[in-house]
């Protein structure tokens, strides 16, 4: 195994850039894609925003699809980092020279610096324009933006693929006959009065075992509660202050008023060990997994890919299960595939 896990703790207060992003967002996002000039940034309860890049428009606000993962919910055009002092008059949108909505800012729900605007009929044909058209064009509160749609339908496809809707009725894009599936069992955890008393200090005390220097540790985002089993739930939680590009999460089993901390089984050079913290996480609800990728450097040429089951132990505690481990030593430049196809340390190959 790499010397890289007895290095984290330094590369995580390494940078503040992750924070600047994460605080930015407000919540933790699990899933991220970036296809060509649109990306996709999804919470663990699944709720995703798709975003276009701007193209030669500086202070552009942010412009996207958001979408929510409850059942029956519609997408919504959302606009970001707006002066809430500005919002009047026409927002307006064109693809490729062509008038695609033109709504009044009144009609938009705005919170603090975002508007959504959430009329589905409206926003169908919106997203259908946008499916065949190459550039759009904003025109809103005295200033003109354009942005690529480069990507968009992939954005769709990979939105859909996140939300456990590819293949039903209810896709944006990859449309298909099975019914709607149903909301995953994952409460998102933005307030700190969310985390159970039993462990909050952990998080709120700045000598906490995931406290940070200004003992906030939602400054970078929140956590989930995920139901595992009958009466049995898995906590998952940021821990510390992030670093450049990875940040640390950890694990507590909940069942009725007992909350426990968990721990991760790993290979070491040593042989089978366990860790306390994941990096860089994504949790899926419907095959009860964690999928964590620590990055040697932010290119992430090289690092080490781990897949954890989350299982019922049988007594009341939530147990990970090592499903695989990939590493790559070498920052060379070379992804090799990506951490997925890299040399696996688990399960170990039959000689």
């Amino acid at each position: 195994m790499l010397s890289l896990k007895k290095s984290s703790k330094a590369i995580l207060l390494a940078g503040t850039v992750f924070t600047l992003i994460l605080s930015s967002l407000g919540v933790s996002y699990a899933a991220y894609k970036l296809i060509r000039d649109t990306s996709v940034l999804c919470d663990f309860a699944q709720n995703c925003t798709l975003s276009l890049t701007p193209v030669a428009s500086d202070g552009a606000p942010g412009l996207g699809i958001y979408r929510g993962r409850a059942v029956g919910a519609k997408p919504e055009l959302q606009l970001s980092y707006i002066d809430p002092s500005k919002v009047s008059g026409k927002l307006e949108l064109s693809i490729d020279g062509k008038p695609a909505l033109s709504v009044d800012a009144s009609v938009m729900k705005l919170q603090d610096e975002q508007l959504n605007y959430g009329d589905a009929d409206a926003v169908a044909k919106l997203i259908e324009a946008m499916r065949n058209g190459q550039k759009l064009q904003l025109k809103f509160a005295g200033k003109v933006s354009n942005y690529s749609l480069s990507g968009f339908v992939g954005g769709l496809i990979y939105t859909d693929e996140q939300q456990s809707r590819a293949g039903t009725v209810d896709a944006l894009q990859a449309k298909g006959a099975k019914s709607a599936p149903p909301a995953p069992d994952v409460t998102l955890i933005k307030d700190v009065q969310q985390i159970p008393e039993q462990v909050r200090k952990d998080f709120t005390d700045e000598d906490g075992v995931c406290g940070t220097s200004n003992g906030d540790s939602f400054s970078s985002g929140g956590g989930f509660n995920a139901n595992i089993a009958d009466g049995l739930n898995l906590i998952g939680m940021p821990c510390g202050s992030p670093g450049a590009y990875n940040q640390s999460y950890v694990f507590y089993s909940q069942s009725e008023n007992q909350v426990v901390p968990i721990s991760l089984p790993t290979i070491s050079d040593a042989g089978p060990s366990t860790t306390d913290q994941a990096w860089n996480i994504d949790w899926s609800q419907s095959n009860k997994t964690i999928t964590a990728f620590f990055k040697g450097r932010g290119l992430g040429d090289c690092g080490i890919y781990d897949v954890w089951k989350a299982t019922d132990d049988g007594e009341g505690k939530v147990r990970f299960v090592l499903v695989e481990e990939r590493s790559k030593g070498d920052c060379d430049g070379n992804y090799a595939g990506g951490p997925e196809k890299w040399p696996a340390s688990w399960p170990v190959s039959a000689k």
